[in-house]
């Protein structure tokens, strides 16, 4: 059994089930270097009954560039291979590469990768940046064909998903999946008369809210349709969709920050759409899990890894970037497909299971070290 170190500048919350997957891996022994300081309202996984994150530095150079130090145990040759957060701007990164390299250690990254085509120059440095790993771990297939289009190798290239809590998701889904939706939303004060589309995420100015007021403001005066919007979460552009949402006569009702994650699951799950209309990350994923459609732009430049989750027309579906009217009609053609209640639900939970739970994870990046080690499977 080959042991694998992973270093991150911080493990965020909700990668502890994907590290505990690792734990208990039949294949390979995991351990785990991060600070386990929370970051910009992230809250940071500190580690548990079983994963112990082994605390390193997480700071920032002299030119407000975010860096690593204090791994020297994660990069020595008391393991086989390393697992390195892929951040072409850390150079602890950098560093931390080149020493365990030297140190005869396997070396991958798990990184974005690539989001977006880049200038020649950019796209020969972040190329060379990858290169110097062994193998690189990335969130979905559009990073691996952007690679290839630059002249990177895509063997190198292990698509790994992202993931949440998906047990525990299905086991608040099981819960509540036989309970009346007019049952569920009276529960938590929502109204059964009006399509329910909601958003669970930071507000900020990046998420775009404002184009969702003004779609619905377009559904409700031209289209005859009655809409509210719910949102879960606090940020600094919250007062100013306030404001817009007076101005437009449209229905905005702030529920602030939730964490209790029953009571998110029942959100969810009443409604008739998640919409986030500046970028899909997390959200999109934590939506499918309750067997809830997913509404977000189509421009893959400007969106996240995750988006690949969204299976269009079936578990979702995408609008033209930066054209409320094309929400608002996009959410409307789309309106007959939650119309069966169960089937929509089994529809965007199969969209994550095979990719995006843990457990597959896990499974990939055992596959990737298998594969750089040159175990058999």
């Amino acid at each position: 059994m080959a042991k694998i170190s992973i270093l991150y500048h911080h493990f965020p919350h909700y990668r502890a089930p994907v590290m505990r997957a690792l734990a208990v891996s039949k294949k390979h022994q995991y351990e785990f270097y991060g600070c386990i300081d929370d970051y910009e309202g992230i809250r940071a996984f500190k580690g548990d009954d079983f994963v112990t994150i082994n605390p390193i530095s997480f700071n920032f150079d002299n030119k407000g560039k975010m860096d690593i130090s204090g791994y020297e145990k994660a990069i020595s040759n008391d393991y086989d291979a390393i697992i390195i957060i892929g951040n072409i701007n850390m150079k602890g990164t950098w560093k931390a590469q080149k020493e365990a390299s030297i140190n005869g250690l396997k070396t991958l990254y798990w990184a974005h990768g690539w989001l977006k085509k880049e200038n020649f120059i950019k796209a020969k440095i972040r190329n060379y940046y990858f290169n110097r790993a062994d193998k690189i771990l990335t969130y979905g297939f559009r990073a691996k064909d952007i690679a290839k289009s630059t002249g990177f190798n895509p063997s190198k290239i292990q698509v790994i998903w992202n993931s949440l809590d998906f047990t525990k998701q299905t086991e608040y889904f099981e819960r509540y999946k036989d309970i009346e939706r007019s049952d569920l939303r009276n529960n938590i004060g929502m109204p059964n008369n009006k399509i329910m589309l909601l958003t669970i995420s930071r507000v900020t100015d990046i998420c775009h809210y404002e184009w969702l007021i003004d779609a619905v403001a377009y559904l409700e005066s031209s289209k005859n349709l009655d809409c509210e919007i719910w949102m879960i979460g606090e940020g600094p552009a919250l007062n100013g969709l306030i404001e817009l949402a007076k101005v437009k006569n449209v229905k905005l009702n702030c529920q602030g920050a939730l964490y209790d994650e029953e009571l998110i699951a029942q959100h969810l799950m009443s409604a008739d759409m998640v919409v986030s209309p500046g970028k899909l990350g997390l959200t999109g994923m934590h939506a499918l899990a309750y067997g809830t459609p997913v509404v977000t732009h189509g421009n893959f430049d400007l969106q996240m890894p995750e988006v690949e989750a969204v299976i269009e027309g079936q578990s979702g579906v995408f609008f033209k970037y930066g054209d409320p009217t094309d929400l608002a009609n996009k959410i409307s053609e789309f309106l007959p497909k939650i119309s069966s209640y169960n089937s929509i639900r089994d529809i965007c939970r199969n969209s994550l299971i095979g990719r995006f739970t843990p457990e597959d994870q896990a499974r990939l990046i055992d596959e990737a070290i298998d594969e750089v080690l040159n175990e058999s499977s």
